[in-house]
Parts: structure tokens; sequence; C-alpha cells
């Protein structure tokens, strides 16, 4: 609880809050995410959304997960904005319940902090993210959707793409 209170007075001076993880949660969102994940998702140099699509559809393939190819980016600038999405992402791990075996990506979540990089590949309608690593094999988090696909689908309809699940068998990306 006290990490709630801290964030709302830090926040309303307007400095970089420590945690915005979900309260009371804390601990089981840590013990899904790497080491240093916190840190560098919520104090981003540059934060950024991408739209993923099936192997060969776009010239652009995404490094950390090459059987996707990137369809459409979308810089996530301002801080509020930024901010719901990590609460998004947080919430979304920790009211999972379960993930499916399959994983069929079609959202990503990129950010920088002082040259360190981290992609966060999203599977909807697989309850899941992956964290891809270059040494060492993906790891995968169970989410539930519902807390992240609202905040997803606003921003990246204000840019004309909406995501619809009920299209093919994973869905598809179609223009607003």
């Amino acid at each position: 609880m006290q990490v709630v209170r801290t964030f709302w007075v830090v926040a309303l001076v307007g400095c970089t809050p420590v945690s915005s993880l979900p309260a009371g949660r804390e601990d089981l969102v840590r013990r899904q995410l790497p080491a240093g994940f916190g840190p560098l998702l919520e104090q981003a140099d540059s934060f950024e959304l991408l739209a993923l699509d099936e192997p060969g559809a776009f010239p652009e393939r995404m490094p950390s997960w090459p059987d996707s190819t990137i369809r459409a980016r979308v810089a996530v600038s301002t801080p509020d904005e930024r901010l719901r999405v990590v609460n998004a992402l947080y919430r979304s791990i920790a009211r999972a319940q379960m993930m499916a075996l399959c994983f069929h990506p079609h959202h990503a979540i990129r950010v920088t902090r002082q040259g360190a990089a981290l992609d966060i590949v999203v599977c909807l309608n697989c309850l899941q993210i992956a964290l891809p690593a270059a040494k060492e094999q993906a790891r995968y988090v169970a989410i539930q959707p519902g807390e992240l696909e609202p905040v997803l689908s606003a921003i990246f309809e204000r840019h004309g793409l909406r995501f619809d699940r009920t299209l093919d068998h994973f869905g598809r990306w179609i223009p607003r």
C-alpha cells in the first residue's frame, strides 16, 4: 500500500514514479519478469508499439522475433500514455490465470534506455507475452489480455490501424 501512496505523491509533483506495479501484487509481477525489467520499461528513453504480421508480409523483420514482420510502428511519446501502457501490462500479468500452448503474436512493445533495448512480444489470443533473449530461450509470461488490449487498441486506432481478433484463426490487422 505504501508504494501506491508514494506513487501518487511523486506523480503529483511531476517526477518519474519508482514503480507502477499493481498494489498488493508487486511480488507476483516481479517474479514473472527478468531483473531490471521494471526500470527499463518505466523510465525508457524511447517507447514504441509495433504491429506485427506474418513472415514475409512486410520487408522489415523483427530482430528479436524473426518469424514476424513489422507492419507499423507507433511512438508512445507522452508520459501519460506510456504509463497507461505500463500499468495495463502490469495489471494483465497480475491478473493472469492461464496461457495457451500456441504463440502467434501480432503486437509488441519496444523500449530502450541508455542503449539497452527490450522487446515484449504480445499474443492476445494465446494469453501471453514473450521476452526474447539473445543468449537464451525466450521467457513466456501469462497475461489477462482484457487489461492490455483496450490500451493498445486505442493507440493503434488513433493511427488508423485496428486488430480484429475475430478474423482468420489468430486475428488480422485491418485499416480503420
